[in-house]
């Protein structure tokens, strides 16, 4: 729901649930992570605020649009791996290989085609 604030109007998403909690879920699935320190959830709301374009920004926009968030969990688990693997609690992985290794970790819906019968 927009706010209105001195004549404007924004639009606030919820970082934590729909933005930063499904990157670091699935980063913790990927690197197999035995805890998950709070430095994880800081590495993923530093890259969230790194996808912020200087256009974004200009308009009063601080995260990318929901359609994106795909995109944004990706962008969050490949930190967020990284990030445990140098901490010693999660998986390591060559830098290289984790991009793959979370795009293959990915669920992607397939749907039957339904007919009206």
């Amino acid at each position: 729901m927009p706010v209105e604030f001195g004549g404007v109007s924004r639009r606030i998403p919820q970082a934590n649930n729909a933005y930063v909690f499904p990157g670091i879920g699935l980063g913790a699935i990927v690197s197999e992570a035995r805890i998950l320190p709070e430095s994880a959830f800081l590495v993923a709301a530093r890259r969230l605020s790194d996808m912020a374009t200087p256009e974004m920004l200009a308009r009063g926009e601080l995260f990318p649009q929901i359609s994106e968030l795909r995109n944004v969990a990706r962008e969050l688990a490949i930190v967020v791996v990284a990030h445990l693997g140098s901490l010693g609690v999660g998986r390591r992985f060559q830098p290289d290989a984790i991009p793959a290794a979370v795009s293959a970790a990915m669920w992607r819906p397939a749907y039957v085609p339904y007919e009206a019968g």
